[in-house]
């Protein structure tokens, strides 16, 4: 067989379906267990920060759609379009406030400008 090599947009599609299809399943040892430890990572985090205080995390953007997700009450659909958008080395602000987390910007990627666009990567 002589099919032709997936392309970009054949791999995001199959990769958006794998995703929905993790989440809807709704298994207790698939999306729901990912996003839990997400959030229990982030809470302990969040609680060992002194007030007024910022924390680096370097993590995937399967991850970043997964905290954004929740903090957005994305649902489903949300969440697989944030995935999808996801770049890499992108930076992504939470805060924390009396009313607790507050996502104020997501996948922020300035700093891949000009000479640096080339080094911007998804997937």
């Amino acid at each position: 067989v002589n099919d032709p090599p997936p392309t970009s947009d054949d791999v995001q599609a199959l990769l958006d379906r794998a995703l929905t299809a993790w989440i809807e399943e709704n298994a207790d040892d698939g999306w729901r267990h990912f996003t839990g430890g997400v959030l229990a990572a982030f809470r302990e985090l969040t609680a060992r920060l002194d007030p007024g205080r910022d924390a680096v995390v370097v993590t995937s953007g399967g991850v970043i759609a997964a905290l954004c997700g929740h903090l957005l009450d994305a649902g489903t659909a949300g969440i697989v379009a944030l995935n999808r958008v996801t770049v890499n080395c992108g930076l992504t602000t939470v805060t924390l406030g009396r009313s607790g987390a507050s996502l104020v910007a997501f996948n922020d990627h300035a700093h891949f400008s000009g000479a640096e666009r080339a080094l911007r990567t998804t997937r």
